[in-house]
Order: structure tokens, then C-alpha cells, then sequence
């Protein structure tokens, strides 16, 4: 949600209202609707999701003058009601010549979102600046002699990103507006992708990483494999020839050691499942 700075007279302006809302209340109040008032108060606006607790909290005093019976009518149309009487008259204590400035940049900006319908998806496909060329064209176009022919004829500048039908010229203040709402586009725009790109390097450093570990395990399951191919051609070869050389019994007792290293380096190099296997088979040769 793209939100509007607010002067201080403002906020408290709302958080006084806030306040007689919280005195009249005597069945407790719940965290959401304390937390969509807070935000009004702050912000003077409650996000899409807290638009229903605002107005039950606003809701709340009328329900209670109904019950007394001292009261008759629709309180959920009261509420509305007071939330827009408060929030207007908010507005209308901005102090600062800037925030109210961008505060018409964001309201336009709202206004393109929520009326035009231009999604932060649909905004997220001009990724070549095109937004902010158009915020400058607008802003020339602010600043030019009233009496420029191509403007006169409705034409926008020449680096216009679109098509012809989507430039709108209106009065200097009303273009100048538009285009500050276009620069607020492209930074949230930017902003995103800013997101975006570090999720997406997060991501394939992870992939990397994982890769790289991949790698290295296969690597070293190949080396056991070419050892233990090694050891097994040892034993093999020791058992082979023992019978040859029963009388020779140096020769002998060196097939024997050789046969018996051999099939202590599989146990060795192997892992826990493959440890068993040869073990059995170590037993075998050695029985």
C-alpha cells in the first residue's frame, strides 16, 4: 500500500477521535479492531483487510446508544459515517506544503491502481524505464507554452513510451501530479525487482552450493569405489596364489598379510551399509 506522509496535526487529530471511541467502550476491544484504529489514526487509512474491524470499532458507540435506547438507526451507516467526517477533516489540517504535494501524488497513484487498473504485475512489465519516461514527458509537457502546435493537437513528447491513445495532457497541475505518480511507480517498481534479484542470487547460491556438495560427495564415492576395486583385485590376487606357495612360508605369510590388509581397507573405506557386506565376506576369508 502506497501510503501518504501525515503532518502531526493530523495524526492527532485522529487519535483524539480514537480516544473518545476507546472511553465509550465497555465490552473490552479486541486486537484487531485496536490494531485497525491505531493504523487509521497514524496513517488515516486502514489497510484492505482491516477495512471491517475500522468499522466495527466506529460501529461500537451507536450499537451502545441503541441498546440504551437513546439512540434509533443504522449504525453501520453512521460509522462510515464518522470515518469519513474524521479523515476529511484530517486531511484538512495538512501543515506542510510538501506533504500535501505528495499527497496528491499518492492519491493519484491510487487512483491508477484502484480505478485504471494498472497492477503492481501489469507495472512490473515496463522494466525499461518506460514509467519513468513518461512521468517526464508529463512534466515537460507541464512546462510548455500553451501555444506549442503539437501539443495543441494533443500529441505527447517525442520519447512518449506508449502509444499516442494513453497520453492524457491536462492542465499544468494536473500533469505534474500525474507525473509524480509515475516516479512513485517506478521506485516501488524498482524497489521489487531490487527483492526480487536478491531472492533470485539467494537462490542460486543455494543451488550452487548444494551442487558443489553434490560434487564433492560424488567425488569421493568415486575414490572409495576405485579403492575398494583395488583392495578386492588384492584379496582376489592373495587367494589365488596362497595355495602355490603353501611350503614357502615366507612368501606364504606375505600373500596372508597382504589378503588380511586388503580386507581391512574394505571394511575401512566403505560406508555403514556396505560395511556389513564386506564384513561377512572378511569373516568368510578368514574362516
Amino acid at each position: 500500500m502506497t501510503r501518504t506522509p501525515q503532518s502531526d496535526a493530523q495524526v492527532a487529530h485522529r487519535f483524539r477521535f480514537a480516544a473518545d471511541i476507546l472511553e465509550s467502550m465497555t465490552d473490552g476491544i479486541d486486537g484487531d479492531r485496536l490494531g485497525a484504529l491505531v493504523r487509521w489514526a497514524l496513517h488515516g487509512e486502514a489497510a484492505a483487510d482491516e477495512a471491517e474491524a475500522l468499522i466495527r470499532i466506529f460501529e461500537a458507540p451507536h450499537l451502545a446508544a441503541i441498546d440504551e435506547g437513546a439512540w434509533s438507526g443504522d449504525s453501520r451507516a453512521e460509522a462510515l459515517a464518522d470515518i469519513a467526517r474524521v479523515t476529511a477533516a484530517a486531511d484538512g489540517l495538512a501543515d506542510d506544503a510538501a506533504a500535501r504535494v505528495v499527497q496528491w501524488f499518492c492519491a493519484e497513484r491510487r487512483r491508477q491502481v484502484d480505478i485504471e487498473g494498472w497492477s503492481l504485475e501489469h507495472d512490473d512489465l515496463y522494466d525499461a524505464g518506460e514509467m519513468a519516461h513518461a512521468a517526464g514527458c508529463y512534466a515537460i509537457a507541464a512546462i510548455r507554452p500553451a501555444n506549442d502546435r503539437r501539443m495543441g493537437l494533443g500529441y505527447p513528447p517525442d520519447h512518449w513510451p506508449w502509444e499516442v491513445r494513453w497520453w492524457k495532457p491536462a492542465d499544468p497541475l494536473t500533469m505534474l501530479v500525474k507525473a509524480g505518480a509515475l516516479l512513485i511507480a517506478e521506485v516501488e517498481r524498482l524497489e521489487r525487482r531490487g527483492e526480487s534479484r536478491a531472492e533470485a542470487e539467494a537462490d542460486v547460491a543455494r543451488v550452487t552450493a548444494e551442487a558443489e556438495a553434490l560434487e564433492v560427495r560424488v567425488s569421493a564415492a568415486a575414490r572409495r569405489s576405485r579403492a575398494l576395486a583395488s583392495l578386492r583385485a588384492l584379496q582376489e590376487g592373495a587367494a589365488i596364489a596362497m595355495p602355490s606357495f603353501v611350503g614357502n612360508e615366507a612368501v606364504y605369510d606375505f600373500l596372508c598379510a597382504i589378503h588380511r590388509e586388503a580386507v581391512k581397507g574394505q571394511l575401512a573405506s566403505d560406508d555403514v551399509a556396505n560395511e556389513g557386506t564386506l564384513g561377512a565376506m572378511g569373516g568368510q576369508n578368514h574362516g
